[in-house]
C-alpha cells in the first residue's frame, strides 16, 4: 500500500494453507474479500478461492472485491454469480422445479459485491467496462466509491494527494475454542497480519506469522498466548 511497491501474486498453494478444510470447515467466516494490488490482474486465484469454497462446502457468508474498474474479467463475474448460487441453494432459496427456480433466481439475494474504485484518485473507468459492469447480474450487488474529500483518502501508493497515514496498532485477543471478530488479512507473502495499511516492509516485520507454517487458528493462539494483554498487531 505504501513505501517501494512489489511484484507480489497470490498463490494457490497459499489459499490452500489459508482455507485448510480441517481447520475452517465449522467455522463462519463472514466475508472474503479480495483487494490489492487489483485482483484483476490475477482472476485465476479469485476465482481458485470460490471454486474451492463451494467445492468443500466451507461455511463462508459472503465475497467482495474492490477494483479500480479498468478490466472487466468475465471469469471472476461468473465465479461470483456461482457464488451467489452456492449461498441461496445452501439457505434453500432455490425450488426444485425449473419454473419455480426462474421464479425465485428474481428474487435472489447477492451474496457477492464487487466495488468499484471511481474516485478523483483512480483513473476514470473506461465505458465499455462501466456498461458492462452497469449491467451486471443481479446476484451481483455493485458499490462505487464515488468523489471522496482529500480528508477521507490516506496517500497510498505512489500518491501525493490525500491524508497523511500514521500506522497505528490495534488491540486484539484471540482465545482458544472461542470466535473472533477481527478483520484478518493474508498477503501475497502469505504473512497473516491485522493492519496491511502501512508500507510492505511494515508487514513484512509486523505479522503473526505464515499461512504456509501453520493454519490461521494455530497462528493466533501462540502469538497471544505469548502475550498477558491484548496484542498489538503492529
Amino acid at each position: 500500500m505504501r513505501g517501494k511497491s512489489q511484484k507480489l501474486y497470490m498463490t494457490k498453494k497459499i489459499i490452500d494453507m489459508a482455507l485448510e478444510n480441517k481447520e475452517i470447515a465449522g467455522m463462519a467466516i463472514r466475508e472474503i474479500f479480495f483487494s490489492g494490488g487489483e485482483p484483476t490482474l490475477n482472476p485465476e486465484i479469485v476465482v481458485y478461492t470460490i471454486d474451492k469454497i463451494i467445492k468443500e462446502n466451507l461455511n463462508v457468508r459472503f465475497i467482495s472485491m474492490a477494483t479500480n474498474g479498468q478490466i472487466y474479467n468475465t471469469d471472476i463475474v461468473e465465479a461470483f454469480i456461482k457464488f451467489s448460487n452456492f449461498r441461496n441453494a445452501q439457505l434453500g432459496r432455490l425450488k426444485s422445479s425449473l419454473e419455480e427456480k426462474k421464479e425465485e433466481l428474481i428474487k435472489v439475494r447477492p451474496f457477492a459485491f464487487i466495488r468499484l474504485s471511481d474516485d478523483q484518485f483512480h483513473n476514470r473507468i473506461p465505458k465499455m467496462v462501466n456498461d458492462l459492469y452497469e449491467s451486471i447480474d443481479k446476484r451481483i450487488k455493485i458499490y462505487r466509491t464515488g468523489e471522496r474529500e482529500e480528508k477521507q483518502v490516506f496517500q497510498t501508493g505512489f500518491a501525493n494527494d490525500g491524508a497523511t497515514f500514521e500506522y497505528k496498532p490495534e488491540n486484539y485477543t484471540f482465545e482458544e475454542d472461542s470466535s473472533s471478530n477481527a478483520i484478518l488479512y493474508v498477503t501475497a507473502k502469505g504473512d497473516l497480519t491485522l493492519n496491511p495499511n502501512g508500507a510492505y516492509d511494515d508487514m513484512d516485520e509486523k505479522n503473526f506469522g505464515q499461512v504456509e507454517k501453520a493454519n490461521i487458528r494455530e497462528l493466533l493462539v501462540r502469538h497471544c498466548a505469548s502475550k498477558k494483554q491484548p496484542v498489538a498487531a503492529s
